[in-house]
């Protein structure tokens, strides 16, 4: 029983250990893609071609800007507009511009506006962008390619009205680099899908630490002090953490501190196995105690019960 608690005292430490690791990379996970739609009031914006902000309009400016408007949005999008069914996606399409003029009110997808565009002190001047993730959409059929930054259209006829909207691919894989991230990125919801759950995973690590069951010592055992190993655990834990999890910070997220600054994630992460070892040491300290018996000296810890006789002990000393 005694070893079989001993044991405890190495699983406790190994729950915070996984806690700590999954919690961590699941906290700092980033989606790898995420595909943005953006309102497109194609009037407005022929009229605002002379509008630049120096005063100044080139030729080309003024070309664009006499042109019929059909001629200006093909212009413009390069005939990259998909027209879709406005009886299966016009519901969609309003509420995706209606989101996108007004992110600021209350709207179905009013969630999916990233924070800045949402914050009254930051109201943009113009659309904003809708964030959705690639299998909610079917955005391969409209037109739209699988590298950062390529955008594409879709239109919809509804009643009088042409509703237009401007796709964007966006790839966290290659756009989050280290120190630095794109502006306005997707609400921390959609940007980090698993921050919950890995807070949850950090949460259940801690409580397996703390309630594991703990064997009772008696005054008639040599043990280590359970306040110095809890001191023990601390030390390590505040070591872990930053050497673990520094990576994730600089680089962005967990896939990127993979692919970005590899050699001082490799560096700091070598550091945190002897964290590692600490708490793996003092899983064999915390377990460890000296029972002496009539017959015997026993070493009881996670590892088993080593037993040495008396009579062996003076047989070995005559």
């Amino acid at each position: 029983m005694a070893s079989a608690l001993g044991r405890n005292e190495l699983w406790r430490r190994i729950a915070l250990m996984i806690g700590i690791i999954a919690g961590l990379a699941l906290f700092f996970y980033v989606a790898p893609v995420m595909i943005s739609a953006t309102a497109v009031d194609w009037a407005q914006e022929q009229a605002a071609e002379l509008k630049s902000p120096g005063g100044y309009a080139t030729q080309e400016n003024k070309r664009l800007q006499q042109l019929p408007l059909p001629d200006y949005i093909q212009a413009k999008t390069g005939g990259r507009v998909a027209v879709i069914d406005g009886r299966a996606w016009g519901a969609w399409l309003s509420q995706v511009q209606e989101a996108s003029l007004s992110p600021s009110l209350s709207s179905p997808y009013s969630r999916r506006v990233s924070e800045e565009d949402r914050d009254h002190f930051w109201a943009p001047s113009g659309p904003v962008e809708v964030f959705f993730q690639p299998d909610e959409i079917p955005w391969q059929q409209w037109g739209l390619r699988a590298f950062d930054g390529d955008q594409a259209y879709v239109s919809a006829t509804m009643g009088e009205e042409t509703v237009y909207l401007a796709l964007k691919y966006q790839d966290y894989r290659t756009s989050v680099t280290a120190m630095s991230q794109p502006f306005r990125t997707a609400p921390n919801w959609l940007y980090h899908p698993y921050r919950n759950i890995g807070i949850g995973v950090m949460a259940v690590g801690l409580l397996l630490y703390i309630f594991l069951p703990r064997r009772r010592k008696s005054e008639q055992d040599i043990a280590y002090t359970t306040s110095s190993m809890l001191a023990g655990d601390l030390a390590a834990l505040i070591l872990l953490l930053p050497f673990y999890g520094l990576p994730f910070v600089i680089n962005g997220g967990t896939l990127q501190a993979i692919t970005g600054l590899w050699p001082i994630t490799l560096f700091m992460w070598l550091l945190a196995l002897i964290c590692l070892i600490m708490l793996y040491y003092n899983a064999w300290y915390a377990s460890y105690f000296i029972q002496l018996t009539p017959a015997a000296v026993q070493e009881i810890s996670f590892r088993g019960m080593k037993e040495s006789r008396f009579s062996d002990m003076t047989a070995v000393n005559i």
